[in-house]
This record gives C-alpha cells, structure tokens and sequence, in this order.
C-alpha cells in the first residue's frame, strides 16, 4: 500500500518521536515509583488517627500524587524520585492539621 497514511504505531524512522533514555534514568524512575508505592502503607494507616473523610482525602491525595509520578516517569524519569518525598511530606502536614485544628487522634476511635 504505497499511497496509505502512515500508522499510528509506526512513524517513517525507526526513532521519530521516541526518544530512548539510559538505563538508570529510567532505574531511578522506577524506585520513585516504588518508593511512591511503599508509602501507601503510611496513607493506608492513617484510619488509626483520622476519620473516614480525613482517610478518604488522604486517598485522593495519594493518587494525584500517583499520577503526577506516572506523569513524570513519562516525561523525566528521574524527577520521580521527588514523588515519594511530597507525598511523605503531604501526609505529615495534613496529619499535623488534622490533629492540630481538626481534633483527630487516637482517642476519636476509642
């Protein structure tokens, strides 16, 4: 078919439009990610301090947190290492408020 439109998946190079990146760009990426993942737990724990609402938004925050590093795994691997850090620093602030102006803690569960 020499008159058909180029496909999507195949471009006129063989490198048009995907740009290879080293290894351990894409190694740092990937332990963001990872790290990013690990700190779930940290989020996921947080229903022993704060009510279903103050959980449930902690949830979200971790998510957008998720996407932001799949973002940036596409686009700069390495700044995925960043992820992880914000989201352990989103979680100690907003514990922080919860607890401070909120009145979250362990004794709202007992």
């Amino acid at each position: 078919m020499a008159g058909s439109a180029p496909s999507a998946f195949s471009s006129g190079s063989p490198d048009a439009g995907n740009t290879a990146r080293p290894w351990w760009s894409v190694s740092l990426g990937v332990a963001g990610l990872l790290l990013h993942g690990g700190s779930a737990l940290f989020y996921i724990s947080t229903s022993l301090i704060a009510p279903l609402y103050g959980v449930i938004a902690l949830q979200l925050v971790w998510i957008v947190l998720l996407v932001a590093g799949l973002h940036l795994m596409r686009r700069n691997p390495p700044l995925t290492l960043f992820v992880p850090a914000a989201s352990l620093a989103a979680l100690l602030v907003l514990a922080w408020f919860g607890g401070t102006f909120l009145g979250w803690g362990p004794a709202m569960h007992g």
